[in-house]
């Protein structure tokens, strides 16, 4: 590895005016300077693109892209597309980094060339129209080198802007984003995931993840129902992702996924008739995905996964989808109950 390899940073741009000034300039102030700013504007109306032009005028590092809105996977794809770095990060940008982010991701990727991505904590920055006025910090559960094998049934953060990525095995497999689809890092981090060995885990919040009040509170029915579809639609992309590479060591690490994202959308949609929507879906990718669908100590684990029943999480009460899944992989399903009748979160016990 050269003594400063490139980072290309893509920062996908849409109607940020009021935030995009602070973003550039936590990326522009890095201590690690050898970067390569990718600026992709998505059809900003506002004064986004201008604010773009100022500071390209002041650093010769920033490259703009300017394009008609696409949403946030194409702008991200076009950056992927001229990136020359070694490395590649994303930042959004109504959020921020740390001034050391890059110099520590940098210093675990020299230590050892093996490691493929480094994932590092990040902290949640709330705000109303006016300032800040909470934060806290999230950490990874985990800390040092893992085996990306070992990641399997473990809960680790999808999104892009929280890891740098080798981009040799994004071209390798040719990753990028899903056009279309909500949680769109989702396939993104999981593909590279299966296509990789070794990530570093630093616990050390080196990005601010902005949360404004009015953007929570202000999510439609729609796109809660559209989100819970979509984490399946990801899924079966990262299927085919994986037959299309030859990538089959990684069954169990795809059984682990498929059921817990299940979990996931069945918990997200509240509607019954919109729930037989997902077990449709559901079900039609255990057929489509049989072959890949075949451990059977991996379902048992998810099951047991006391954080998702703390959470209240596991509603997979019958769902026929999954009970069609156990049939499938010789497992059955001896009993279950109601933990209380206050907490509605269902509690299997299953015998192999």
């Amino acid at each position: 590895m050269r003594a400063y390899p490139k980072i290309s940073v893509i920062v996908p741009i849409y109607n940020v005016e009021k935030y995009l000034e602070k973003c550039l300039g936590s990326i522009i102030n890095q201590t690690y300077k050898n970067l390569e700013i990718i600026c992709v504007n998505d059809g900003s109306t506002d004064n986004s693109l201008e604010i773009l032009k100022k500071y390209s005028n002041q650093d010769s590092r920033i490259i703009i892209i300017d394009k008609k809105n696409g949403g946030l996977s194409s702008a991200r794809n076009e950056g992927l597309k001229i990136a020359t770095g070694e490395f590649i990060g994303f930042v959004d940008s109504d959020d921020y980094i740390e001034s050391n982010t890059y110099e520590e991701c940098i210093l675990k990727f020299k230590e050892d060339i093996t490691i493929d991505m480094v994932c590092f904590s990040f902290k949640f920055v709330y705000e109303n129209s006016e300032h800040i006025i909470n934060s806290k910090i999230v950490n990874s559960p985990f800390e040092g080198k893992l085996d990306n094998n070992i990641l399997i049934g473990k809960d680790i953060l999808i999104s892009v802007w929280s890891k740098l990525f080798r981009k040799a095995i994004v071209d390798k497999y040719n990753i990028c984003f899903i056009n279309g689809v909500l949680y769109e890092d989702n396939f993104f981090t999981n593909a590279f995931l299966l296509s990789s060995e070794k990530s570093y885990f630093i616990n050390k919040p080196l990005y601010n993840y902005r949360q404004r009040v009015d953007s929570i509170t202000g999510r439609t029915r729609a796109y809660e129902t559209g989100l819970a579809i979509d984490l399946l639609r990801n899924l079966d992309e990262l299927f085919f992702f994986s037959q299309q590479h030859s990538l089959s060591l990684n069954s169990k690490y795809l059984s682990m996924l498929f059921i817990k994202k299940y979990i996931e959308a069945i918990h997200i949609e509240k509607d019954l008739y919109e729930r037989k929507k997902i077990d449709y879906f559901a079900y039609n990718l255990i057929d489509k995905y049989e072959a890949i669908l075949q451990d059977t100590v991996i379902y048992n684990k998810v099951i047991g996964d006391t954080s998702y029943q703390e959470q209240g999480k596991v509603f997979i009460f019958g769902c026929f989808a999954v009970q069609k899944c156990f049939k499938k992989v010789r497992i059955y399903i001896h009993n279950f109950r109601l933990l209380t009748m206050q907490n509605p979160v269902y509690k299997f016990y299953i015998d192999l």
